[in-house]
């Protein structure tokens, strides 16, 4: 079992590895959408070889990202088991305490 609190810890650290990477993306996006629209500026800017590493580089990215989320999606699939064992638990000790109070109030 994960404890829950390395399991949030380790959720909070790859959401915000995310957001960086989807600025990263979104300013390439833009940068790629900026010098595409002059093409003489983009073949002077930036060469096809140079688009291909980058397209490279962001099927990579993506790869990785999703290795992350099928790890976070196991995480979340044991955190929801244990949170059912706790619910479990809370219930049974509740219905626990529900059958003891004849015995609580007649004890004075």
């Amino acid at each position: 079992m994960i404890p829950f609190y390395l399991a949030m810890a380790e959720c909070w650290e790859r959401i915000k590895r995310r957001a960086v990477m989807k600025k990263v993306v979104v300013s390439l996006c833009v940068a790629l959408g900026f010098l595409s629209a002059d093409p003489a500026q983009a073949n002077k800017a930036i060469s096809n070889a140079d688009l291909i590493e980058e397209i490279r580089d962001l099927k990579k990215i993506i790869s990785a990202q999703n290795t992350e989320i099928n790890q976070l999606r196991k995480v979340q699939e044991v955190l929801s088991g244990q949170l059912g064992d706790m619910r479990k638990d809370i219930l049974s000790t509740r219905d626990y305490c529900i059958s003891l109070r004849p015995y609580i109030y007649n004890w004075r």
